[in-house]
């Protein structure tokens, strides 16, 4: 009779941790996908600045120049409360570079990292400024869609430096605009 009790109890409890406990626990678990997902990359911060350090390094292959990955790290909830989340990533494991003389190439890679930042800012204002007038507009389509979207006017944008003749004078106007956006 007392191993029934036990059983009952048992049954009771995970059933009120199911119902209460659910939301937190799905919480939690999105919280480790997450960490387990980016653990390997550097999410954008005012403080840091991309090093050499940074980069898988390849010093052997004389053809070599460097390769830099970047990503938009985005979560979202359409449940009641809508909830967004975003970060610009720098993916340190699948980046690598060949010459650590040229300075230049940490100007560029860091532009690049903060210019991704300014268009990660750009998509959280689109979902809040969406938030406040129809929130019926925000759907997993709508979401799965947003990371590209911004994604793609972020390449497009560096793709325009990186077509200039002029890369030192097009970086340094680069910097410029993206230290006024990063300090709004």
């Amino acid at each position: 009779m007392k191993k029934m009790w036990i059983i009952i109890l048992a049954i009771f409890s995970a059933y009120i941790v199911y119902l209460f406990g659910y939301p937190i626990i799905s919480y939690e678990y999105y919280n480790l996908l997450e960490y387990w997902n980016n653990r390997n990359a550097i999410e954008w911060s005012k403080d840091k600045k991309i090093e050499w350090s940074d980069f898988k390094y390849d010093g052997n292959n004389p053809n070599c120049k460097f390769f830099v990955d970047f990503k938009f790290s985005t979560r979202y909830n359409i449940d009641n409360p809508i909830l967004f989340r975003s970060k610009a990533l720098f993916l340190n494991k699948s980046s690598f570079i060949c010459d650590t003389t040229n300075k230049n190439i940490l100007r560029v890679v860091q532009a690049k990292f903060d210019l991704l930042e300014i268009y990660r800012r750009k998509m959280c204002k689109e979902v809040d400024s969406i938030k406040k007038t129809d929130s019926t507009k925000l759907t997993l389509e709508y979401f799965r869609n947003l990371n590209e979207k911004y994604y793609d006017l972020f390449n497009n944008e560096f793709e325009k430096y990186s077509n200039n003749p002029n890369k030192l004078k097009s970086l340094a106007e680069l910097e410029k605009r993206i230290k006024v956006e990063l300090n709004r």
